[in-house]
């Protein structure tokens, strides 16, 4: 799976929600009114046209969608992975690892107006059958952990059975 260079090349003020920490972290996904921090949001090269968010969820969690481009909640054109973890601070080190760059590198795309930009038409147009191909060959790259958690039928079955 091939990542786009930067994911916030078009957003204006840059400096909005970086440098993130522990307790930034912490803080913002205890408040109920929000539970969960995108941390990083990205259109993949391959499979291609697809939108990958990645969260941090209270109480330990990570969670990752991939979702068609334009598709803001994954059933019934996406998946969803979710990992609990012990503590936070170990849901961060596998976000940490997954990303490949350490928190305070991190934006908080929960509080950003961002979305990534739209692919081309071809892309778009070949991107269900893209996903599909990626969840049926577990093509899809993960962070580390003992065991997900896995929704958004059709596609969570056929990540469990390789079939349709």
């Amino acid at each position: 799976m091939q990542l786009n260079a930067d994911p916030l090349g078009s957003v204006k003020n840059r400096h909005v929600g970086i440098n993130l920490t522990h307790y930034e972290i912490d803080s913002f996904i205890s408040t109920p009114a929000e539970f969960s921090l995108i941390v990083d949001l990205r259109t993949l090269q391959r499979p291609a046209g697809i939108v990958r968010a990645t969260r941090l969820s209270a109480p330990a969690q990570i969670d990752v969608e991939f979702d068609l481009w334009g598709v803001l909640v994954p059933p019934p054109d996406g998946i969803y992975f979710c990992a609990e973890f012990g503590a936070l601070a170990d849901a961060i080190a596998s976000a940490e690892e997954f990303l490949g760059r350490p928190v305070s590198s991190w934006h908080n795309f929960s509080r950003l107006d961002y979305y990534p930009r739209k692919p081309s038409p071809l892309t778009l147009r070949e991107a269900p059958r893209a996903l599909q191909e990626a969840v049926r060959t577990h093509a899809l790259v993960l962070p580390p952990a003992t065991s997900y958690t896995v929704a958004g039928e059709p596609l969570a079955r056929l990540w469990r059975t390789g079939a349709a």
